[in-house]
């Protein structure tokens, strides 16, 4: 179903949904796009959408993500000037180049990456999302976070993905 319709179509309603999800809480407020390693940005809150590795045929061995040669959309509005030297246009689903940087790439370095991610902000409030049947386990990021954070909350919802078959479940992981 999901490309049966136009992009237009889509962008229409996504584009109505943000503008509905704009209010004032009369602060000024900043929203910024950088490497979270490599800056000394403080923040009220840091959202972290973790990548997800998923065993193949349930043995040791993963599956990576790389975010930008599927999921790139965002990276593209925030650098839409500079398009034909980000895209790789040798590719037929015309990737994002990567930047060769593999943090949250390999399992071996997961827990490394992500407490020396948590203690950076350990000042702020940490949101991290997380789809179900990946590597780390929602365990394990709660014990990731458990010596950074006073308060950790989990928050759960269920629902049908437009890449999947059936039901996931989806965490917002929480520690302040």
């Amino acid at each position: 179903v999901t490309w049966e319709r136009s992009f237009e179509e889509y962008f229409k309603q996504f584009v109505s949904e943000i503008n509905n999800a704009v209010f004032d809480n009369n602060r000024a407020n900043l929203s910024k796009n950088k490497n979270a390693f490599n800056n000394n940005l403080k923040a009220d809150l840091v959202y972290i959408d973790s990548p997800y590795m998923r065993p193949i045929n349930n043995s040791w061995e993963y599956r990576k993500t790389d975010y930008l040669l599927f999921y790139h959309f965002l990276e593209g509005m925030l650098e839409y000037g500079e398009w034909n030297e980000k895209i790789d246009w040798s590719r037929k689903h015309l990737p994002y180049k990567t930047n060769l940087n593999h943090r949250f790439q390999d399992p071996n370095f997961l827990r490394k990456d992500f407490v020396e991610l948590l203690v950076q902000f350990n000042n702020s409030i940490v949101a991290v999302s997380y789809l179900d049947g990946g590597t780390p386990t929602i365990d394990e990021f709660e014990d990731y976070m458990r010596p950074v954070f006073d308060k950790i909350q989990v928050f759960e919802t269920k629902h049908t993905h437009y890449m999947r078959k059936g039901e996931v479940t989806e965490y917002l992981i929480v520690g302040s």
